[in-house]
């Protein structure tokens, strides 16, 4: 969920005496009060026997910290869809090993857990391929490239403006070349940077650490490493602008020191250039192509909440390879098992879409390499994939606050719970997981359904519940008007956070992306 506006928290006897003010509006809106009150009854999301109204959701976000110009169907959908995993994941703990006991082969099959597995063994094998260097080579790397060499620097900046033009961009530039035969004359450095540098100014003329080559500009790199204390360098061109600096100390380990480090060093480096070849020639091998209109196709798919079954086939080319075809069908399997997945062609627009069916092609490359080679997850890694999988939803169901005890405590309600935890959720304002690519796996066992339609209605009724508020009359702020019941409006003594049955601490707002 995105980041949100704090907003000044009302009391309940507040939204209870001014929440009458809605059958008003809604009537006038509806046509009746009857329609009024079939909206509130409307389902938002229903989970494993249990339904949250649009009444409720409506109550509960109209209460919460979410601001005005938030107050839409798909942020509704978004909470409502965080009460059904909260469902869910309370009516999976009601039993003892039911974790253990959800069936992760349609995810671990289809989501790619195992493909990823033979991938990474055959990217290992290529990694153990490359050639370990040789003392020589070791000793000629550390000696070239000075990878632990600490250099402390200052420097003069010239900002150049993002859309100056070329003869603007040579005038800064012949300016710091004016500078540099200024400091070369003798000019003092620290004084000429306080004077003319486009640093922040409690930076300029301070030295600069760099360890290493990382965060130097790649045109400046390899003169300021040869350059000694006291030398000025020339002026570089950068895209932060026109760069001018000075040397003023160097520190460099000696090689037996340092010799351990630069080895690891250069075997991280070929085994990563010779995976990128690896790779990169299987892949212009393979010469990926996407088929005539393949974006739409896939956003069609991810889009549609029957993924256009019955108006796309099976057999529909997205992307074509040598030795192969990405399809409709191998798309919506993995959607099936990935809703995460699915939300990312959803939301991308055309170039995402077919950066993300040409990166699935290459993906499948990948994988069948790696089968043709004889790679692929052992018994005993199944078993612990399956295991670690396990533990991520037994962690997101502690995140929530659900344990054995608690749901099989005689005490415990699941469908106050579940409006208990939202309320902590709102309030908290920080990122809880969602089931995500669990659901098509807890679905069979423990169903559940957000009603877009219903979320709608809900956020047209959080609205009008903080409009009515804001036309409430002194006598109705301190409680003087009748209040609907808690049936009514679903959200009564749900306010805050209950100690007792409410995620932990670090509970907050949902996420948007997963």
């Amino acid at each position: 969920m995105c980041t949100r506006t704090p907003r000044r928290m009302r009391t309940s006897s507040r939204f209870l005496a001014t929440a009458a003010l809605v059958a008003a509006s809604l009537s006038s809106a509806c046509g009746s009060l009857e329609d009024a009150l079939t909206a509130h009854a409307r389902p938002a999301a229903t989970a494993v026997g249990l339904t949250l109204s649009s009444g409720q959701l409506a109550a509960i976000v109209a209460e919460s910290t979410v601001p005005d110009s938030m107050l839409t169907g798909p942020l509704a959908a978004q909470i409502a869809r965080l009460w059904a995993d909260y469902v869910v994941l309370a009516s999976i703990y009601e039993e003892p090993d039911s974790v253990e006991a959800v069936d992760l082969g349609p995810l671990l099959e289809d989501g790619r857990y195992f493909d990823a597995v033979a991938v990474q063994e055959f990217r290992n094998s290529v990694l153990l391929s490359a050639a370990d260097p040789t003392e020589e080579e070791v000793r000629a790397y550390f000696e070239e490239r000075q990878p632990f060499t600490r250099l402390d620097l200052r420097r003069i900046r010239l900002a150049v403006p993002a859309d100056a033009s070329e003869a603007q961009r040579d005038s800064v530039y012949d300016a710091a070349r004016a500078l540099r035969e200024r400091l070369a004359g003798g000019a003092d450095f620290v004084e000429v940077a306080r004077e003319v540098s486009d640093d922040p100014e409690v930076s300029r003329g301070r030295i600069l650490v760099f360890q290493g080559h990382e965060n130097v500009p790649s045109v400046a790199d390899s003169a300021l490493f040869a350059m000694r204390p006291g030398e000025i360098s020339p002026v570089f061109s950068t895209d932060e602008g026109m760069m001018i600096y000075r040397v003023e100390q160097r520190r460099a380990p000696e090689f037996e020191r340092a010799r351990d480090m630069t080895y690891d060093r250069m075997v991280e480096e070929r085994r990563d250039a010779r995976q990128r070849v690896t790779v990169d020639s299987l892949l212009d091998a393979a010469a990926r192509r996407l088929t005539d209109g393949a974006a739409a196709v896939a956003g069609r798919i991810a889009t549609d909440p029957e993924m256009a079954e019955g108006a796309v086939r099976d057999a529909t080319p997205l992307v074509r390879y040598e030795g192969g075809v990405f399809t409709a069908k191998d798309l919506r399997t993995l959607f099936r098992a990935r809703p995460d997945m699915r939300d990312r062609f959803a939301q991308g627009g055309p170039e995402d879409v077919e950066d993300f069916l040409l990166q699935l092609a290459a993906d499948a490359v990948l994988v069948a390499e790696a089968r043709e080679r004889g790679f692929g997850p052992t018994e005993t890694q199944k078993t612990n994939l399956a295991a670690a999988v396990h533990t991520q939803l037994a962690r997101i169901a502690e995140r929530y606050g659900i344990s054995h005890e608690l749901v099989r405590n005689p005490s415990f309600d699941r469908e106050s719970a579940a409006l208990r935890f939202l309320n902590a959720v709102l309030a908290a304002r920080e990122p809880v997981p969602w089931l995500t690519e669990f659901r098509p796996v807890v679905q069979p066992g423990w169903p559940s359904q957000v009603d877009g339609d219903g979320c709608l209605t809900a956020a047209e009724l959080a609205r009008n519940l903080r409009s009515s508020e804001s036309e409430t009359t002194p006598a109705e702020e301190a409680g003087e008007a009748a209040a609907p019941s808690a049936d009514e409006h679903g959200a009564a003594g749900t306010t805050g956070p209950d100690d007792g049955h409410a995620g932990d601490e670090d509970s907050g707002a949902t996420e948007a992306t997963r």
